[in-house]
């Protein structure tokens, strides 16, 4: 839905500040269950990488947690990894929207997703996004990287350094945020999904 998975400012400076965070604390998000598929832990292995150049990185980790038995070991990982203060563990939100605005940058780096939603809608909400090349995240983002960066599956350093390019940058975040929503809106909208399975249902009836 673009209408409601869109850009709004103000509700990502209300997110970022019910967390204490400021507008220029570098923030990346990841949404999804805690599950083994999501690989959070390779996000935490880049960040550890990142902290070097960005010491006040905070990692928001959205989602439920169908085995916590998981949590307690991303947890442990986030410890061992000595980022444990750096990562937010937010759990399951109502509405992710504020929480895509609220973000520099979406982190996907799955082994496996049926599509790839929490991509898309940080897309519509102008939020630039990192994907791994899996299964259908490169289709979501463009395979030319047009509304996004891809990285390799389990490729911690180059996550990171896709994850550094957007940082670094805020025109870079402007131009991919803006070409993210733009793709969504083009491609994956409500309207364009019905006008696609309507034109679908006519070719049928034609033939």
């Amino acid at each position: 839905d673009t209408l409601h998975f869109c850009p709004d400012p103000g509700s990502g400076r209300m997110t970022r500040e019910s967390l204490g965070f400021s507008d220029e604390t570098p923030v990346v998000g990841i949404v999804g269950s805690l599950l083994p598929r999501k690989r959070h832990a390779v996000l935490f292995r880049a960040a550890r990488i990142l902290l070097e150049k960005f010491p006040d990185l905070r990692i928001l980790v959205i989602g439920p947690a169908p085995a916590p038995h998981h949590r307690t070991e991303l947890e442990r990982e986030a410890a061992i990894l000595g980022i444990g203060g750096s990562v937010v563990f937010v759990g399951p939100v109502v509405d992710a929207a504020p929480w895509y605005r609220a973000m520099d940058v979406l982190a996907m780096p799955s082994e496996n997703e049926g599509f790839g939603y929490a991509a898309a809608e940080a897309m519509a909400c102008g939020t630039p996004v990192v994907v791994s090349d899996a299964s259908s995240l490169p289709e979501v983002v463009g395979e030319d990287q047009e509304g996004g960066l891809i990285a390799p599956l389990d490729d911690h350093e180059a996550l990171a350094a896709r994850l550094r390019e957007l940082l670094f940058s805020r025109g870079a975040r402007e131009h991919f945020g803006a070409a993210a929503r733009a793709r969504v809106v083009r491609e994956f909208s409500i309207e364009r999904m019905t006008d696609d399975v309507e034109a679908f249902f006519e070719s049928l009836t034609r033939g």
